[in-house]
């Protein structure tokens, strides 16, 4: 191939270090196929990244728990990433006492909101077993993570495709939690996640669309007898200690549980389908296509001709119209007089003339 290089003898002796200091990469993270053998044994949490635009009551945040069984999703809103070890208790206390198991081992990340010294204590107090990623390696953590990212990505979804404010993307990632837990998952099959965690199968008589308008009741306590006994709000939700809907108030910016709801579904489809057909018209606006068909330069030269003629006949138009206006109005008249006097273009008087 070449001539003149050294015969070098090569021993490999350990580390190349001039390849592991410039050539370092990370590994191949190892899938596992591990699974939990019953429900609570093992819980995956996260939290999401700070939200733009704060919710109704001023939330920035939401931390989810994940069980690993069932993958079962509870949702918690957040004011600050501080608040995530009261929810922890809050939900560890309530799911424990509905299916009288206990919770084993949650799996974070290194987060300080999982790492606080309080968090640490609880714990050991109740012996339970922590598993903590390695950092700068959320792959360790891909259950908690790809949920988040559903919940996200779902919620712009329903929020962009009603016209909603953004300021209900709270609401949005509950009803989504809501749906997902009542629906199939690929690692159980045919089973939904509510029916692999309670072992019954869940009711979806009660699903609606997300930011459909609805008319709900208004009580006679709250009204007069001459004011209308309905009002237009929108529907954002589940209600979760009743068997209501979430109502949103728009006027007042505030939320009601209601049971008295009208629900116009046709609506909010009809919405979806102008908003998809207006953007369609607004990509078709934005990058007009001209199609030019194959023309010999003679048509060329005729449409040319006949734009310029167009042009010329404009000009002599607005230039007879210009002198018209200076002409005083006994000349005008006269001149209109004399013309009605003329022989009309091709007659046999206009012929005979000398």
């Amino acid at each position: 191939m070449v001539t003149g290089l050294p015969d070098l003898q090569i021993q490999n002796e350990g580390v190349c270090k001039g390849c592991a200091l410039g050539k370092n990469s990370r590994k191949k993270f190892p899938s596992s196929n591990n699974r939990a053998e019953g429900i609570l044994d093992i819980i995956h949490s996260d939290v999401c990244c700070k939200m733009s635009t704060p919710s109704i009551g001023n939330y920035f945040y939401y931390a989810t728990f994940i069980d690993d069984y069932s993958r079962k999703t509870w949702i918690y809103l957040l004011k600050t990433k501080d608040e995530v070890f009261d929810k922890f208790v809050e939900f560890k206390a309530s799911v424990e006492n509905l299916t009288g198991r206990k919770i084993k081992v949650p799996r974070t990340d290194n987060g300080g909101e999982y790492t606080s010294n309080e968090f640490k204590d609880f714990c050991k107090g109740e012996g339970i077993k922590r598993e903590l990623t390695t950092p700068y390696t959320p792959q360790q953590n891909g259950i908690a993570k790809r949920k988040n990212r559903s919940i996200v990505e779902a919620a712009k979804a329903m929020i962009h495709d009603q016209n909603q404010p953004m300021h209900l993307w709270s609401k949005a990632s509950k009803t989504i939690v809501f749906v997902q837990n009542k629906s199939p998952h690929k690692i159980l099959g045919n089973m939904t996640l509510e029916e692999a965690f309670t072992g019954k199968k869940p009711d979806l008589s009660k699903l609606r669309i997300f930011g459909c308008p609805v008319y709900i009741h208004v009580p006679s306590n709250k009204r007069s007898k001459i004011d209308p006994s309905g009002r237009k709000s929108t529907f954002v939700g589940y209600s979760e200690t009743s068997k209501g809907y979430r109502i949103y108030i728009s006027e007042q910016r505030k939320i009601e549980v209601s049971i008295d709801v009208t629900f116009d579904e046709e609506a909010a489809f009809r919405k979806s389908r102008e908003s998809h057909s207006y953007e369609d018209k607004e990509e078709q606006e934005a990058t007009p296509v001209t199609t030019i068909k194959n023309s010999t330069p003679e048509e060329y030269v005729l449409e040319e001709q006949e734009e310029s003629d167009r042009h010329e006949s404009l000009d002599d138009t607005h230039r007879e119209e210009r002198v018209s206006r200076k002409r005083p109005t006994w000349l005008r008249d006269t001149l209109q007089e004399v013309k009605g006097h003329f022989a009309p273009s091709g007659s046999s008087r206009e012929k005979k003339r000398p």
